[in-house]
């Protein structure tokens, strides 16, 4: 499937500022985000939403992998369902090219929750001065209706950002912000949503372990990105 890193997002998501700490490289203004966990290397931040009484989430982690192994795991859109966290079902609805897509998402909830959907457009853009590869996720009017049973969420963004570090490590920092919709108190989205960061690099981990992903990225135009950071970094 010739889908660019796309994001089939999940249950909640966000376009956030940047960050990284002092310990992982990413500067995180501490006016706005706090710092809720660490743990296996990958830290999680909150901060409210503006308007609402829901968070924003962010997650920062290493991957021991090459920025072009990650970008296949993102091009196979129904791999989503292994390691996106808490998504139940997710498929492309319409391929625009240039890494452009319209993507169709379900976000799983807990009993007696109804489950959550999203019908969301994909952008990806390489940054060559900032060495990142960048997926961004937002909700689109896309005709594409609510099976019963399930919710439209109001609103849906995301942010992928995948930093080079070096040929054989990415750093991942994923932003989502949402508002899932219906009347769920807020206390019970946000506690249900905030390691959704963590659990999602953690899958990201697990798949770019994975020899087809391996054999993929080498077929794919981040190969040639990436050598070339290589050339001009030195390592």
């Amino acid at each position: 499937m010739r889908n660019a890193f796309v994001l089939a997002c999940v249950c909640m998501c966000i376009v956030a500022g940047s960050a990284i700490n002092a310990q992982q490289g990413v500067e995180v203004k501490k006016s706005e985000w706090k710092l809720r966990k660490t743990a296996d290397g990958i830290a999680c931040y909150t901060k409210p939403q503006e308007g609402i009484d829901l968070e924003q989430f962010k997650g920062i982690g290493m991957v021991n992998a090459r920025l072009e192994t990650i970008a296949a795991i993102f091009r196979d859109v129904p791999s989503y369902t292994q390691w996106m966290f808490n998504c139940r079902e997710i498929k492309t609805l319409k391929d625009m090219g240039g890494d452009n897509l319209i993507v169709y998402y379900v976000n799983r909830s807990p009993w007696p929750v109804s489950d959550r959907d999203a019908v969301v457009k994909s952008r990806v853009y390489q940054d060559r001065k900032n060495a990142t590869g960048v997926v961004v996720i937002e909700s689109t009017n896309y005709n594409y209706p609510s099976p019963s049973g399930r919710v439209r969420m109001p609103y849906l963004k995301a942010l992928f950002i995948l930093q080079y570090v070096d040929r054989e490590h990415t750093r991942v920092i994923f932003d989502i912000k949402a508002n899932p919709g219906g009347n769920l108190p807020a206390t019970l989205v946000n506690a249900f949503t905030k390691d959704h960061p963590y659990h999602t690099i953690q899958g990201l981990r697990r798949m770019a372990a994975m020899p087809k992903y391996v054999e993929l990225g080498k077929n794919s135009r981040e190969f040639s990105f990436a050598e070339k950071l290589l050339r001009e970094k030195g390592k």
